[in-house]
């Protein structure tokens, strides 16, 4: 009971109404799923996704494997030989690039 307050106290000062209601109500379906499941004796929840099939290790996969990693090792070396300065630059123009930073 304290807790259902406290988290309602809570809730009404980071939440409006609406938002509030919509947090309850996936919150209740979670719970149904998990009643669900445990009433039927399944023990997989509808939100979990089933887990991949392991992947089988060829002859042409190891190789691939090994070429990426040599490709990677060679070019992460370029890196190395830049300056601070240079660095920084780098990382940047990389974070304007990919995230979409503005300068300020």
């Amino acid at each position: 009971m304290i807790k259902r307050f406290l988290s309602d106290a809570f809730l009404s000062i980071v939440m409006d109404k609406k938002a509030k209601d919509n947090y309850r109500t996936i919150r209740e379906h979670k719970k149904r799923a998990v009643n669900t499941d445990i009433a039927t004796g399944d023990t997989k929840s509808d939100s979990m996704p089933p887990a991949p099939a392991p992947i089988e290790q060829t002859p042409e996969r190891a190789e691939l494997i090994r070429n990426a990693l040599a490709v990677h090792q060679e070019k992460s070396s370029v890196l190395d030989d830049l300056s601070v300065d240079d660095r920084q630059k780098l990382f940047t123009l990389a974070e304007k690039a990919l995230l979409g930073k503005k300068q300020g």
